[in-house]
C-alpha cells in the first residue's frame, strides 16, 4: 500500500512538471552553470545592495501605451503602461553575462527569482492587473556597464480625487504614486530615469508615451514628474509622483446642454407676445417649459457623483431654472392686474350710468350692456403693461447674466 502510495506521488509530480511550461523552463535554467556563478554564498535577495552606507538609487521610468476610463462618478482612471526599473547590484558576478559587444543581456531566466528587486507598490492604486498571456509580460536584462535593466507590463486603476467646482469647465490634475512598501530612503531611494544626474537618462526618459493620448472627454497635457517623501512609523520613504493634468472638452457639453436650456429659456419668453386672456396656450408653454428644464437637470445631476457643492452647471441650470419659472410667475400677475383695473373700471361706468338715467330702467339696462361690451372689447385688445415691460427685462437680464458667467469662468 505504501509503495502504491508513492508511485501515485510520483506520476502526478512527472506530469504537473510535464505539463508546466514555466517551471519546466525554470527547472532547467536553475540547472545552468552560468546562473549558479551569479550569486555568492553570502547573497541575500530580501536585502538591498549596500552602496558605502549610501541608499541604493533605483531609476524608475513609465512608458504609457494608453490611459482612457477617465471618470468623475468613479473619481478614478485608467493606465496601461510599462514600468521599467534600473538598478546596480554590485554583489552580483556579471562579468560573463556582459562580455561582448551586445548592448544587453537576458538575466538568466531560472535566476530572476533569486533576485533582489525594488519594492515598488503602486500607491493610489484600486486594481492592479499584470498581463501573463501567453507568457508573463515581464523581463530582466543586464547592461553592458552592469546594471539591472526590469520592466514588466501592467493596467492600473488608479484613484483621482477631482474637483468639480468648475464643472463642465474644469482641468483635473491627477497624480499616479510609486513608492516603496518596505525599504525606507536610508536603503533605497527612487528616483527619475530622466533626471538630470541619472546615468539612464539616454536610454529611457522619466515618462514615455508611445503614442498621442486622446482620451474621450479629456485633452491630456504634457505629464510632470515629481518627488516626494511620505513619513511612517517606521521611517521615510521616496515617493515618485506623475501628474496627469485633464483638460475637459467644452463641444459635448455646449451641445447637449448649454444649448438646449437656452432655447428653453428663450421659448419662455414666447408668453409675453400672447394675449392674456389666452389661458390655455400661456400657461401650457410656460409649464412645458418648465417640466423641460426639470427634466434636463435631473439628467445631468444623475451622470455625476453627488457633490455636497454647487458646479458651474448647477449655477447656469439654476439661473435658467429661475428664468423659465418668473416668466410663469408673470403670467400670473398679469393676469391678476388685468381683469382687477378691468373689474373696477366696470363698476365705476355701472354707478354712473344708474345715477345718471333712474327713470328708465330698461335703457339703463341696454346702455350698461352695451358699455360693459365696449370694454371687454378694449380689454381684449390691450397688452397689460407688465408684459410689455418683461419683453424687454427677460432678455436683457439673462443676457447679462450669460455674458458675466463666461467671462467669469473662462478667465479662471
Amino acid at each position: 500500500m505504501g509503495l502504491l502510495n508513492v508511485l501515485v506521488v510520483s506520476i502526478l509530480t512527472c506530469l504537473k512538471i510535464y505539463w508546466s511550461c514555466g517551471d519546466e523552463i525554470e527547472i532547467r535554467c536553475d540547472n545552468s552553470n552560468t546562473s549558479k556563478n551569479i550569486f555568492p554564498d553570502t547573497y541575500l535577495s530580501c536585502e538591498p545592495p549596500p552602496v558605502l552606507d549610501k541608499p541604493t538609487k533605483v531609476y524608475v521610468s513609465l512608458q504609457i501605451l494608453e490611459i482612457d476610463g477617465i471618470s468623475e462618478h468613479q473619481m478614478e482612471f485608467r493606465m496601461h503602461a510599462y514600468l521599467v526599473i534600473a538598478w546596480k547590484d554590485r554583489r552580483l558576478d556579471l562579468e560573463k553575462l556582459i562580455s561582448g559587444d551586445e548592448q544587453f543581456r537576458t538575466f538568466p531566466c531560472g535566476a530572476e527569482k533569486f533576485l533582489w528587486k525594488p519594492d515598488i507598490v503602486f500607491h493610489n492604486s484600486k486594481h492592479v492587473l499584470f498581463f501573463s498571456e501567453t507568457v508573463p509580460n515581464s523581463r530582466t536584462k543586464v547592461l553592458r556597464d552592469g546594471s539591472i535593466y526590469y520592466y514588466a507590463r501592467y493596467l492600473v486603476q488608479v484613484g483621482c480625487l477631482m474637483e468639480l467646482h468648475r464643472y463642465p469647465l474644469d482641468t483635473q490634475h491627477c497624480n499616479f504614486q510609486m513608492s516603496l512598501i518596505a525599504s525606507p530612503d536610508f536603503k533605497v531611494a527612487l528616483h527619475w530615469m530622466g533626471e538630470d544626474d541619472s546615468p539612464y537618462k539616454t536610454l529611457a526618459g522619466s515618462i514615455l508615451l508611445f503614442q498621442k493620448i486622446r482620451p474621450l472627454k479629456f485633452v491630456m497635457l504634457p505629464p510632470v514628474t515629481k518627488k516626494s517623501k511620505d513619513m511612517w512609523s517606521t521611517g521615510n520613504y521616496s515617493t515618485l509622483v506623475a501628474e496627469f493634468t485633464f483638460v475637459r472638452r467644452m463641444m459635448s457639453s455646449v451641445v447637449n446642454t448649454y444649448i438646449p436650456s437656452t432655447l428653453v429659456v428663450i421659448l419662455s419668453w414666447f408668453t409675453f407676445w400672447l394675449d392674456v386672456q389666452a389661458v390655455p396656450g400661456r400657461v401650457t408653454l410656460g409649464v412645458t417649459s418648465f417640466l423641460t428644464l426639470a427634466t434636463q437637470v435631473v439628467q445631468t445631476r444623475s451622470q455625476l457623483p453627488p457633490v455636497d457643492y454647487l458646479k458651474a452647471l448647477d449655477i447656469w441650470l439654476l439661473a435658467c431654472f429661475i428664468m423659465v419659472s418668473f416668466s410663469l410667475l408673470e403670467y400670473a400677475v398679469a393676469y391678476y392686474v388685468f381683469y382687477d383695473y378691468s373689474d373696477n373700471k366696470i363698476n365705476k361706468v355701472h354707478s354712473v350710468l344708474h345715477s345718471y338715467v333712474r327713470e328708465t330702467e330698461q335703457s339703463v339696462k341696454r346702455d350698461c350692456d352695451s358699455r360693459c361690451s365696449n370694454s371687454s372689447l378694449t380689454k381684449a385688445s390691450k397688452t397689460p403693461k407688465i408684459d410689455r415691460i418683461s419683453r424687454i427685462g427677460f432678455p436683457v437680464i439673462f443676457s447679462l447674466f450669460f455674458i458675466s458667467y463666461w467671462i467669469h469662468f473662462m478667465n479662471e
